[in-house]
């Protein structure tokens, strides 16, 4: 079994622990918080942390899954030539 696995299925244990649901959300809130603070202090535009980073962060996973797929592929074609 892979690395990854083994440490995904140690995570199940945790899955519906209400407490460290709601650690893990606050976690978030806070981080979303200081980047809108840093945000704002770089570039001076005033950012609402509910709003924008969820959809960033997942766009930027579609363009990585994208990038990753080209790869593949033209490693493949690259390979069978």
């Amino acid at each position: 079994m892979k690395r990854g696995t083994l440490l995904a299925t140690g995570l199940r244990a945790y899955a519906a622990d209400p407490d460290l649901q709601q650690e893990w959300m606050m976690v978030k809130k806070v981080n979303k918080m200081r980047l809108t603070e840093y945000i704002e202090a770089m570039s001076g535009v005033k950012a609402t942390f509910d709003a924008m980073f969820d959809v960033q962060t997942k766009r930027i996973h579609k363009y990585k899954k994208q990038l990753l797929n080209i790869l593949a592929l033209s490693i493949d074609m690259t390979v069978s030539r």
